[in-house]
């Protein structure tokens, strides 16, 4: 048996250069569903809770997407495929990121924000988005140690 198909080569460090980079990928469809969700909140004056919800669903749509239709092109899948082969490990790390985001951008007074403008919109998602990215590192370290939930695009 070759070294890299030895059960003991997933040790600790043949893991976490996947699950930090699992978690960039995540980070990356939270933020963006993040920030378009507190803005289009915030803009129309829906309020924190509100604006916090549709950041969510924005960034589980984003999140989602962002990994379902790469995959769904690279294994030749259709969509529905791919979201199976995909969605628990997408949705436990969405939901750790987000769950640490909206705290953050809630207590630090960014989901308040009267407008884009104001100072601390930015300051709670420059705290928020590193925060959320920790709270969903362990989720897929522990995913892919597995051997489940996510699969690696690139």
């Amino acid at each position: 048996m070759e070294h890299h198909d030895h059960p003991s080569a997933k040790s600790s460090g043949g893991t976490l250069r996947p699950a930090l980079l699992a978690t960039l990928h995540c980070a990356t469809g939270c933020v963006i569903g993040e920030v378009l969700g507190l803005a289009i909140g915030i803009t129309i004056g829906a309020g924190a809770w509100i604006s916090m919800g549709i950041g969510t669903v924005l960034a589980f749509v984003f999140g989602l997407s962002l990994a379902v239709v790469p995959l769904a092109r690279s294994q030749g899948v259709s969509l529905g495929k791919a979201f199976r082969m995909i969605w628990l490990g997408e949705v436990a790390s969405i939901a750790a990121m987000e769950l640490v985001m909206n705290a953050t951008d809630y207590l630090l007074g960014g989901a308040n924000a009267q407008s884009l403008t104001a100072p601390v919109f930015w300051w709670s998602l420059l705290a928020a988005i590193p925060l959320g990215y920790l709270a969903a590192l362990p989720v897929n370290y522990v995913m892919i140690a597995r051997g489940g939930g996510h699969h690696h695009h690139g």
